[in-house]
This record gives structure tokens, C-alpha cells and sequence, in this order.
């Protein structure tokens, strides 16, 4: 034999009024419940408990988005930060090889520098040892044509 709680039908998802609760009880027991019923005064009781505990839940929530919202900015900002330090130090880095390269390459042109003077020097040098060489020779040349 089937009970009336084996095919009762599924309650709605909201029952907002009492009504809405007597209806329910009717298609499931088939008993009408009175106005000063104790199970409306629980349904009652239940109510309030459920709304009052619907609110605490609803201004928890808003304090937890808050509380969030303020430690990813808080993230937000450390991350940002710790990037552009990042950033700064790479830079760093990056101009100091920069600098180290160009401190290297004006190294190598003074290098290059003195050892150009020296050879323009020497050049001299030459030049002038030539400059003799062609004297003496004219000197010889026009003292043996004499």
C-alpha cells in the first residue's frame, strides 16, 4: 500500500505566504490547516529566521566583496610596483651595459687615437728622413755634375 509521502508532489521553490504553505499542506496530507495553527506560527518562526538569516548572509557577502576588492587592489598595487622596480633595475642593468660598451668603445678609440699619432709621428719622421735623402742626393748629384 503507498503512502501519501511517496507521490507527494515536490514542494515549490518559494512558498512567500502563507497560503502558498496551506496549499502545499493540502496536496500533500489533504488536511486544511486553521489561522491558529502552531504549524503556521513555526512556518512564521521559520520565516523570520530565514529572512533575518538571508540579511546577515547578504551583508556578509558585502563585507567579503569589500574586503576582497580592497586586497586585490592592495595585489594590484604591490604587483604593479614589484613590476616597474623590475623594469627600473632591468633598465638599469640595461643602460649600465650600455654604458660599459660605450666606455669600452671610447677605450679602444683613444687606443686607436695614440696609436695613430704614433704613426703619424713616425710618418714624420720618415718624411723628413726622406725630405734629407732627396737633398743629399741633389747635393751629390749637382757636386758630381760640376
Amino acid at each position: 500500500m503507498a503512502s501519501v509521502l511517496d507521490e507527494a508532489p515536490p514542494p515549490p521553490l518559494t512558498m512567500d505566504s502563507i497560503e502558498e504553505l496551506r496549499t502545499h499542506l493540502w496536496k500533500v496530507h489533504q488536511v486544511t490547516v486553521e489561522d491558529g495553527d502552531p504549524v503556521l506560527m513555526i512556518y512564521t518562526i521559520h520565516k523570520v529566521v530565514l529572512d533575518e538569516h538571508r540579511r546577515l548572509i547578504d551583508q556578509h557577502n558585502r563585507t567579503l566583496s569589500g574586503i576582497i576588492q580592497a586586497q586585490s587592489e592592495t595585489f594590484t598595487n604591490d604587483v604593479t610596483a614589484a613590476i616597474e622596480d623590475f623594469k627600473n633595475e632591468a633598465l638599469t642593468d640595461a643602460v649600465r651595459e650600455r654604458l660599459s660598451a660605450m666606455q669600452e668603445a671610447a677605450r679602444l678609440a683613444d687606443t686607436a687615437q695614440d696609436r695613430f699619432r704614433k704613426m703619424v709621428k713616425l710618418i714624420s719622421i720618415l718624411t723628413a728622413l726622406n725630405l734629407v735623402a732627396v737633398v743629399f742626393t741633389l747635393g751629390v748629384l749637382t757636386v758630381l755634375t760640376i
